[in-house]
């Protein structure tokens, strides 16, 4: 086993809180504007969206038992939160914690079962390691401080295991929500960081992808090392562009100029264009 000499483990809020460069906020800086990456480092903290709730709720239950009881509780059928009983129910059990929906809470038990029933992701959870590890490193190239903070990873440093829920888990379906929602950007972040962070770089980046709906179908993808690579490299724009962006102090739009736009190639009709805008892909 190795030493992990930069591994701690915090709340997940005090990690958050933290103004180092994450995946999100490079994520931001390349597939968006200066003005994304700034909302996202500097913005006011938004109250979560019931897809990025339900996310973490699943992670949190993926994760531990006790880290999803800390975080969430599910609202008892039936209950109304402006009765009564409902205030009472509120006030001594809900504290800090998310309320989920009572359908979702059983949903999530499913989509828990159907990913632990998946032998091929067995075969990566069951290995010993450690969940919600956070680790951190100075990029050479900017000194720039970042961050990451992968859902699992397994204590011989092999395997770096990410949770993702879907609407289509199939292949062709998560290749989409890769390129449209930047997980191979994150894929490459993470195995830097973490080579960084703990001098040894694991062998595979593995996404675990389970539908939300039934009859949450689940599959298994390694990042390929193209994909790594690749990531990694608009990860370095990104890096790039920050340190630039934070030196000037300015955050700019996409363009400071008029621009002509056309129409995209695959609305055109055009061969081997990549056709992401018709497909819905909600991702956490």
């Amino acid at each position: 086993l190795f030493s992990m000499p930069q591994f701690l483990r915090i709340p997940n809020e005090e990690y958050h809180a933290g103004k180092e460069q994450s995946s999100t906020k490079v994520k931001a800086a390349v597939l968006g504007s200066g003005k994304h990456y700034y909302e996202a480092q500097y913005g006011p903290k938004k109250e979560p969206t019931q897809a990025l709730i339900e996310g973490s709720a699943f992670h949190a239950m993926m994760e531990d038992q006790a880290i999803f009881d800390a975080e969430f509780i599910v609202k008892p059928e039936g209950l109304s939160l402006s009765t009564k009983e409902g205030k009472k129910w509120k006030a001594e059990n809900v504290l800090h914690r998310q309320i989920l929906l009572p359908t979702f809470g059983e949903k999530l038990k499913r989509m828990s079962e159907a990913v632990w029933n998946f032998s091929p992701a067995c075969e990566f959870m069951d290995i010993e390691g450690e969940s919600e590890t956070s680790h951190y490193w100075t990029d050479e190239m900017t000194g720039l401080r970042c961050k990451c903070r992968p859902d699992y990873i397994t204590d011989n440093l092999e395997y770096v295991i990410d949770y993702k829920t879907t609407t289509d888990a199939s292949k062709k379906g998560f290749q989409r929500a890769i390129v449209q929602y930047g997980y191979d950007i994150q894929a490459g972040f993470y195995m830097e960081g973490i080579e960084k962070s703990m001098g040894h770089r694991p062998k595979n980046f593995i996404f675990i992808v389970v539908e939300k709906q039934p009859p949450f179908s689940v599959a298994v993808y390694v990042a390929d090392d193209e994909m790594v690579t690749l990531g990694y490299e608009k990860a370095r724009r990104g890096l790039s562009k920050i340190k630039y962006w934070e030196d000037a102090k300015e955050f700019p739009n996409y363009s400071e100029t008029v621009e002509i736009i056309g129409l995209p190639d695959w609305a055109k009709g055009k061969k081997n264009s990549t056709n992401l805008s018709p497909m819905d892909i909600e991702l956490y």
